[in-house]
């Protein structure tokens, strides 16, 4: 009978493990997987929580003190984690085949990363089985014996949450960690303007005579018309940023709403709607970077192109807003709102 798990064990690690590596191999995966009466993440979600009950199984069996005494249900065990498995891997070309639009690119990487970590940590169990059979370490505390159960536990937790929050859950996360990133920003204008000064302040690189000579000149004139000037772009950018992120946290508040998720919307268009909200934090970070290293030469001209990159981008993002929103007389005419006072 130990001949046998060890076959299930050898069979799991070559036609899973180490047959899907990456994503490429996870999408080169052919299959005539239909499902009646169900969606994709319905059955994913089925599969994650019947493969993490395999595992408890497993786990269970493995007891050290009766190892050799359950190797006939642990022979059934695995092998029914091993259909499972396969169950898994021939649902994934239902998402990937996506003819149809539904998934957005984002969701399907992270579809990737979770079954890969999935893959990882059956070659784990893997290898603690084998450990067993040979043997080794029979004596190891349960925590150690189950520490492969637990990944494996870990693993199916996630892609159940996966299926739970579809395209428009894990797109409002995303958002709503890049509003985490705008308040940065904020929080940075606020510390300049409560204490104003030129970027080549912070240069670590200055010897002390320089500061010495700075300190006892004092800001002249100039400094001063500076920082005033200064003041006054980012107290308006300042407004302006605040408008971005109760943008960006409006929407990432009901964006996994029925009203959203209800609604078919292609897939491709969230896509396009998550590289937006990035690339619009980005081009805030980098706002504000240059102007934080600013000097007393500063000049808003030269903050220009990144200005009119972050209005386009945001010019964009309002668009698909619209569109999500085009059936919410209500949502819509807010979005409006923010447009008509944001571009003003």
């Amino acid at each position: 009978m130990s001949q046998e798990v060890q076959k299930q064990v050898d069979d799991i690690r070559s036609q899973f493990c180490e047959s899907y590596r990456n994503g490429k191999d996870l999408r080169g995966i052919s299959s005539h997987t239909r499902l009646q009466d169900s969606d994709e993440p319905t059955e994913l979600k089925k599969l994650a929580q019947i493969i993490a009950a395999h595992a408890t199984k497993i786990g269970i069996v493995c007891e050290p003190s009766r190892f050799y005494e359950n190797l006939k249900p642990l022979a059934s065990e695995v092998q029914e984690f091993a259909h499972s498995l396969f169950y898994l891997l021939s649902l994934l070309p239902l998402f990937y085949h996506n003819d149809k639009d539904v998934w957005a690119s984002f969701f399907l990487q992270r579809l990737d990363e979770k079954v890969l970590e999935l893959l990882n940590d059956t070659s784990v169990l893997c290898n603690d089985i084998d450990a067993m059979l040979k043997d080794e370490n029979r004596e190891k505390e349960d925590a150690d014996r189950l520490r492969s159960i637990g990944m494996i536990w870990a693993a199916c937790d996630c892609l159940e949450k996966l299926a739970d929050k579809r395209n428009f859950g894990l797109l409002g996360d995303a958002i709503q960690e890049n509003c985490s990133l705008v308040q940065d920003a904020l929080q940075d204008i606020d510390d300049w303007i409560t204490d104003p000064q030129f970027g080549n302040e912070f240069d670590l690189e200055e010897s002390e005579d320089e500061e010495e000579e700075h300190e006892s000149a004092g800001p002249n004139d100039d400094d001063e018309e500076a920082l005033i000037k200064m003041t006054h772009f980012i107290e308006t950018w300042k407004i302006k940023i605040k408008m971005i992120k109760l943008l960006l946290s409006s929407f990432a508040k009901t964006i996994s709403t029925n009203f959203y998720n209800s609604r078919h919307v292609k897939g491709s268009t969230l896509q396009e709607l998550y590289d937006l909200q990035r690339s619009v934090v980005a081009q805030v970070d980098e706002l504000i970077s240059d102007f934080l290293m600013s000097d007393a030469s500063f000049d808003a001209e030269e903050l220009q192109p990144t200005i009119e990159n972050l209005n386009g981008l945001l010019a964009k993002m309002v668009k698909i807003l619209k569109h999500l929103n085009e059936k919410d007389v209500k949502k819509r005419k807010w979005v409006h709102v923010w447009e008509t006072k944001y571009f003003e």
